[in-house]
């Protein structure tokens, strides 16, 4: 069950997401409202070969799952 104050709204936390260029590489890196960057935001990486490259490290407060690594899981379909 879920609790919440009556007529009191809380603010949630939202995680935005965009694509830049790091060099050569497209990188998937999680960022604030205003598109900037969060720390620890590094999500993925693609680089020209096609091969996608997980990130470790991501922080938990970014409310993506994560392995024992701290990397994105994959669900494979």
């Amino acid at each position: 069950m879920k609790f919440e104050i009556y007529g009191v709204q809380k603010a949630e936390k939202k995680t935005f997401f965009r694509l830049v260029y790091i060099g050569e590489d497209i990188d998937l890196v999680a960022c604030d409202e205003d598109g900037k960057a969060v720390e620890g935001g590094l999500i993925l990486s693609i680089k020209p070969s096609g091969k996608i490259v997980l990130y470790s490290d991501v922080p938990n407060t970014l409310g993506l799952s994560l392995d024992s690594s701290s990397r994105v899981n994959i669900i494979y379909a």
